[in-house]
C-alpha cells in the first residue's frame, strides 16, 4: 500500500512568502536605524560643518526633525 501526498500551493508558497516579509521587514528597520543615525550626527553639526556640505541650520533642523519612516 502506498501512502498519498497531497499537494497544497498554499502550503508550498507560504515559506517563500514569509521570507520575503520578513526580509522586507529587515530592510525597513535597516533603514529607519540608518536614517536616525544620520540625523543624529547632522544633529551634532556646528555651523562651519554644515555649511561645508552645503546646508544651513534651518535645513539641517528640518531633515532632523522628520520622523524616521520619512524621506
Amino acid at each position: 500500500m502506498g501512502t498519498a501526498t497531497l499537494f497544497s500551493p498554499s502550503a508550498a508558497t507560504a515559506p517563500v512568502a514569509e521570507t520575503r516579509t520578513t526580509g522586507r521587514l529587515r530592510t525597513f528597520v535597516r533603514e529607519w536605524v540608518e536614517r536616525m543615525q544620520q540625523r543624529q550626527q547632522l544633529a551634532a553639526m556646528n555651523t562651519y560643518e554644515l555649511r561645508d556640505i552645503g546646508l544651513t541650520r534651518s535645513d539641517a533642523m528640518l531633515e532632523i526633525n522628520k520622523a524616521p519612516w520619512q524621506r
